[in-house]
């Protein structure tokens, strides 16, 4: 990622370069630690997958009011495109 934007930049010389590299580690580690750290939504156990800026919700939560929270927490992060949700509510 770092590599890619340091190597364009030098080819594009005076030219403006925007970066929109998508580092989907990085968005997937801060949409992790948005869930963890809420109130809402600490004793989730979730899996989170990023792939170019679409975040995937996967595992059980305790009610809709648990996956709204989560859902609305994902989308808040900058950089996410969208969000999938493929979580269930347990019975």
């Amino acid at each position: 990622y770092d590599l890619a934007d340091h190597l364009t930049r030098q080819a594009a010389g005076s030219w403006t370069v925007d970066n929109q590299l998508i580092d989907d580690e990085r968005l997937a580690m801060q949409v992790s630690t948005r869930i963890a750290t809420d109130p809402r939504t600490a004793e989730t156990g979730l899996w989170i997958d990023v792939f170019f800026g679409v975040v995937r919700v996967t595992g059980s939560l305790h009610g809709q009011q648990e996956r709204e929270a989560v859902l609305e927490l994902a989308a808040s992060v900058p950089g996410i495109v969208s969000v999938e949700d493929m979580t269930s509510i347990e019975r």
